[in-house]
């Protein structure tokens, strides 16, 4: 047992408890008026809420209002289209939450749901495609407007994303599910208690989980788009990392450049730079510019630019998406012990989709950490191994996963 525990829980109730072996001696209640300081039970300090939720609500009430979607005329029950609510509290630029998100709305879409999404922010134009809700997650009115818009929408489906989650502690899951199907897709590996988990109708994940095996929980993986073009081997000698360039993400791609530089290869760097993360900056900084090519789509450019690359290097989607053109994907750890770092090949497909080709909390088994056989492989012209484009697209193309997906959430209907 540890000595000291810092649990926080949502923006607004019990927010931060401290215990010392399991003892509170340290609360911070915030209600929708006032935040208090509570020391072994007994009520310190309060003060009045900042002025920056008020202002918080306000833009949640015109965001809301200025949204042509959620007409106030409609009574309830009265718009009864297939909508389905994605809920997820950020979307980036790239990467493979946003990714998933597009194939499934796109998909949902095809199949005659109406995809809306709820986000904070939404940086990723072909998720813009859809209908979006943009709401401040932190605001006190933040639980009452996801409420009040599905009372007036009626979606067949809620499905909260956890990214991260912290914001599912403010919300009435009980009054949603009044109204419709509330659902959860837990991308990663992430701690949650599964007294919350065990509130939703059902629950899918992207990656096999050692921590918490919730109850009822399905495993859908990833997904990719079908390729036509096929990477032939004639002797390349580049790499390509694929990702976004932030903080979290550093390791992965100084492993990758080790990798590169002790085999003498040249590499090339793709994905969005967080200029703004002076680590990030300073990273980036000792490195050659020229190796930088900007943000790219990695199907688009993957099919132009199949055989220009020796292998692609990244996590979770990357390398699957490079697989699936038959290209030798690197599938990098995120941790110090690069030697991890494997390349996918038939022997060890089926325990990195598992674990949705991550490698982190996964078990170190043999399978893994195979760079210096690829590279003797490479020596002596043997790379079979490596192109599985077949096993992808055999397990894990949209319209596959996806069938099964919608199968588990209309067993799970209200």
């Amino acid at each position: 047992m540890k000595l000291f525990r810092i649990i926080k829980k949502g923006y607004y109730g019990n927010i931060l408890s401290i215990k010392f072996l399991d003892e509170e001696f340290i609360r911070v209640h915030r209600s929708y008026k006032m935040d208090s300081l509570f020391f072994c039970g007994m009520k310190l300090l309060k003060k009045e809420l900042s002025s920056k939720y008020i202002l918080k609500s306000i833009y949640n009430n015109s965001m809301v209002a200025s949204n042509k979607i959620i007409d106030k005329s409609t009574p309830p029950g009265g718009n009864c289209s297939k909508k389905f609510f994605l809920i997820v509290d950020s979307l980036e630029s790239s990467g493979g939450v946003e990714t998933r998100l597009y194939h499934q709305a796109s998909y949902l879409k095809q199949n005659g749901y109406e995809p809306i999404i709820i986000t904070e922010y939404n940086l990723n134009d072909k998720l813009k495609e859809f209908e979006n809700i943009i709401l401040d997650f932190k605001a006190p009115n933040f639980s009452y407007w996801v409420d009040e818009i599905a009372r007036r929408l009626r979606p067949e489906f809620i499905e909260f994303q956890f990214k991260s989650f912290r914001y599912i502690y403010d919300i009435d899951i009980s009054a949603l599910q009044k109204i419709t199907t509330v659902g959860v897709c837990v991308h990663g590996i992430i701690k949650i208690e599964h007294s919350l988990m065990d509130k939703f109708d059902y629950r899918v994940y992207s990656c096999a989980n050692s921590i918490n095996k919730f109850v009822d929980a399905h495993r859908i993986p990833n997904f990719i788009q079908r390729t036509s073009a096929v990477w032939n081997y004639n002797m390349q000698n580049q790499a390509l990392f694929i990702s976004r360039i932030a903080k979290e993400k550093l390791v992965t791609l100084e492993n990758f450049i080790c990798i590169c530089k002790e085999n003498n290869i040249a590499y090339k760097i793709a994905g969005p730079i967080d200029f703004k993360n002076s680590r990030v900056v300073k990273f980036i900084s000792d490195l050659e510019k020229s190796c930088f090519i900007g943000e790219i789509e990695t199907h688009k450019y993957l099919s132009e630019h199949v055989n220009e690359y020796l292998f692609v290097g990244g996590v979770g989607q990357v390398p699957m998406e490079a697989a699936a053109f038959g290209i030798p994907a690197l599938v990098l750890t995120l941790n110090k012990d690069f030697q991890y770092s494997t390349f996918m090949n038939k022997e060890n497909f089926m325990f990195l989709k598992t674990w949705n080709f991550v490698i982190n909390s996964c078990p170190k088994i043999s399978l893994l950490g195979n760079v210096k056989a690829f590279f003797s492989d490479v020596d002596s012209c043997d790379l079979g191994k490596y192109s599985v484009s077949e096993l992808v697209h055999d397990n894990l193309s949209i319209d596959k996963v996806m069938e099964e997906y919608v199968k588990i959430i209309n067993n799970c209907r209200q």
